[in-house]
């Protein structure tokens, strides 16, 4: 009967309190301000733990009713307790026995595990979860609170998305800088001494003179910004092909993920001495190692926006000087060019390589005379010539549209060397 009256008293002087819009108590049992809060609010609270905890609070404020809620909220969450909605009505608990630990499960689909895994290292997450990483299933494993295993998930998965890809064409050409001299002039692409005699230059000049983009939209399907720029680089390189004044040494290619290095290597394994020994019989036993030696070229891929992306290029070039030395092995030299680049979609880089001097004996005869014995060299003429070499690499990005494939780039570059065809034919028509 005291219990009752006690509740009852201390109800009638809550409520009048919140009436006036002031609430003020000292020494209350959190238990009665649950029943209070109940009453007041009109919300049936289950209590499943005991509670033997007093609290004072003062305002001078208005309060509402959800201030009041908000007010048992922090009470309980302050003496380690907490207040979860159910069907119906609410249950005060224990915060410890309330916390659900479970495992989780969430496999990456679109990147290497490590990497997700080392950025979610690098944050400050609660200790109370436990991440670990499954390499042979590309997966992470999180062991903590349910709630925040969830969070934590949709985190993981805004790092999981599709990579964009992007197809990388190099050339490695040599080219012989002064039959590019003698073909721009007899073209009258060069209209004076001082300009250069590069490939650029030759590239600007046919640039124009041909009506082969006209319907290009239609028939290619890669966005390509600067695509006259592309097609007059192209028809060049044909050009100057026919004419033997450039060699095509080799055509590499990879398809690289965005933001990933991707690595592109041809060329060929020498065999170089590294020591010698006698036997006892006086025998001499060498040994070798087996080196690369040729193109070595490293490209990362970052997409900045739709038609452009920026490169990071490495190359090391190797070759053989001369095998003509005293110890058997072969000199070699090498050259390493490190740059970064911001390119339009389908344009191209053009780096530098090794410079050649390389002379070149061509001899004239006259046919059956010529091959005479002894009285041969009488219907003969030799002629020497030094020609300078350069080997270049071409590098040409492509960005991959989302949901084509290696195919679809194959298709479409088979039509940009066909409207490259075109277009050398016409510019040289226009040039006549």
């Amino acid at each position: 009967m005291f219990k009752i009256y006690l509740f009852f008293l201390i109800f009638v002087t809550f409520s009048n309190l919140f009436a006036n819009n002031s609430v003020n108590f000292r020494n209350l049992e959190l238990k009665e301000l649950i029943n209070i809060v109940s009453k007041t609010l009109d919300k049936n609270i289950l209590i499943s733990t005991n509670i033997n905890t007093k609290i004072d609070f003062i305002a001078n404020n208005d309060l509402s009713k959800d201030q009041l809620f908000e007010l048992l909220k922090t009470s309980l969450d302050n003496n380690g307790l907490s207040i979860t909605k159910q069907k119906g009505f609410y249950v005060v608990d224990n915060k410890e026995i309330n916390t659900k630990y479970e495992f989780k499960t969430v496999n990456i689909k679109n990147t290497e595990v490590s990497e997700v895994y080392e950025i979610l290292k690098s944050m400050n997450i609660d200790k109370q979860m436990t991440i670990t990483q499954n390499k042979e299933t590309n997966s992470i494993i999180l062991l903590g609170i349910y709630e925040e295993i969830l969070v934590l998930e949709e985190f993981i998965k805004s790092l999981d998305v599709e990579k964009t890809q992007v197809y990388i064409k190099a050339k490695i050409v040599e080219v012989n800088n002064e039959k590019i001299s003698k073909i721009g002039f007899s073209y009258g692409l060069f209209k004076s001494l001082n300009l250069s005699n590069d490939i650029m230059t030759f590239s600007s000049s046919l640039n124009g003179g041909s009506n082969s983009l006209d319907n290009v939209a239609d028939v290619l399907g890669l966005n390509i910004p600067n695509l006259a720029s592309s097609l007059a680089l192209g028809a060049t390189l044909n050009l100057l092909r026919q004419n033997g004044a450039l060699d095509i040494v080799s055509q590499p290619s990879i398809l690289a993920l965005n933001n990933k290095e991707s690595d592109i290597y041809s060329g060929q394994t020498i065999s170089i001495k590294t020591s010698f020994s006698l036997s006892d019989g006086g025998k001499t036993n060498e040994n070798f190692k087996r080196e690369d030696v040729g193109l070595s070229l490293k490209v990362k891929p970052r997409i900045s926006s739709f038609d452009k992306l920026h490169l990071d290029i490495s190359t090391i070039i190797e070759g053989i000087k001369t095998t003509q030395t005293q110890s058997g092995n072969a000199d070699t030299s090498k050259k390493s060019i490190n740059t970064s680049v911001i390119l339009n979609n389908g344009e191209s880089i053009i780096i530098g390589g090794l410079t050649q001097e390389k002379n070149e004996a061509t001899i004239y005869k006259v046919p059956i005379l010529g091959d005479l014995p002894l009285l041969g060299s009488l219907f003969q003429n030799k002629s020497n010539n030094n020609f300078k070499n350069e080997l270049l690499i071409i590098v040409t990005p492509y960005i991959v549209p989302k949901s084509k494939d290696i195919s679809y780039i194959n298709t479409q570059l088979a039509i940009l060397k066909s409207l490259e065809n075109k277009f050398l034919k016409e510019s040289l028509d226009g040039l006549k």
